[in-house]
């Protein structure tokens, strides 16, 4: 059950290292000029000290290269079917070798999880004040809650390079999540991207191969609604459509083929039940 189910938190230097790696061949690519869509283009000095220790790097070309013209979608894929969540020796066990960083480059990882150990922080303390009643409001639905999973869930934190962002990882019930020190979108606060990429992950862990938009949707609307119960958003048609092109993942398509949560009045328990019903698979 979700309400029960133990959070542990860690924080990912390697995965804020990977993608930084990637970020980097994209600014490349693109000559420094256009930046992709999606990208907050960010400049923190940890950032710009990795610019300067790859620019003579001739293996720094697998990444401007290859990496770089891969999807961002396709590159959280590959990083999320590794142990990069693992704190030990940075998650490194089934790194490939072209995202392994350099000798001269740890003192910035070192950095990263410094300063990931300070940001971490503020986002704990918040969903320790709210996660419980968002979790417990979560366990009235019974495809979140599988009586045979007892492992926790695990909430791990990067760097901002997206601007405020999060990845569920199926298959651990987990979500990695960039560690904002402000809520980018004020009517959404962070800790309600947290809550709907757990549920993502937990639906996307128990049904293999299902509908992205479809997911996305579902784990948008039952965070909203769990923000409304808690007092941490309103929820209306507007704010849920804002809340669904806010929690995608970077770089994810979202469909509109899946049918949004209509309701006159706000909407309560039942009445999430029977959308669910109408749009979830049997």
């Amino acid at each position: 059950m979700l309400s029960e189910t133990p959070i542990q938190w860690c924080n990912s230097p390697l995965w804020t290292y990977a993608v930084a790696r990637w970020w980097i061949g994209v600014e490349r690519r693109h000559d420094q000029g256009s930046q992709p869509e999606h990208c907050s283009n960010p400049n923190p000095p940890w950032l710009d000290r990795l610019r300067s220790a790859r620019e003579d790097d001739s293996a720094s070309s697998s990444i401007s290269g290859a990496q770089a013209d891969i999807p961002f979608t396709d590159l959280r894929d590959a990083l999320s079917k590794i142990e990069i969540l693992a704190p030990e020796a940075h998650g490194e066990v089934g790194l490939p070798e072209e995202l392994c960083p350099a000798a001269k480059e740890r003192s910035i990882l070192v950095e990263i999880e410094n300063e990931l150990g300070q940001r971490e922080g503020l986002l704990k303390q918040q969903w320790q004040a709210r996660g419980p009643g968002i979790c417990r409001w979560l366990s009235q639905f019974p495809l979140l809650n599988d009586g045979n999973d007892t492992s926790p869930a695990k909430i791990a934190t990067t760097l901002p390079i997206f601007g405020g962002a999060a990845w569920p990882i199926p298959n651990r019930t987990g979500t990695v999540v960039e560690a904002v020190l402000f809520d980018p979108v004020p009517p959404l606060p962070e800790v309600l991207r947290i809550a709907q990429s757990l549920i993502r992950s937990r639906l996307e862990s128990r049904w293999n191969q299902m509908d992205s938009s479809l997911a996305l949707t579902v784990a948008s609307t039952l965070a909203l609604a769990a923000g409304m119960h808690v007092e941490l958003a309103t929820f209306d048609s507007s704010t849920l459509e804002q809340a669904i092109q806010c929690w995608a993942c970077p770089g994810e398509a979202i469909g509109a083929t899946t049918k949004r949560l209509e309701s006159e009045n706000i909407p309560d328990v039942d009445t999430i039940r029977c959308w669910l019903e109408s749009v979830w698979p049997t």
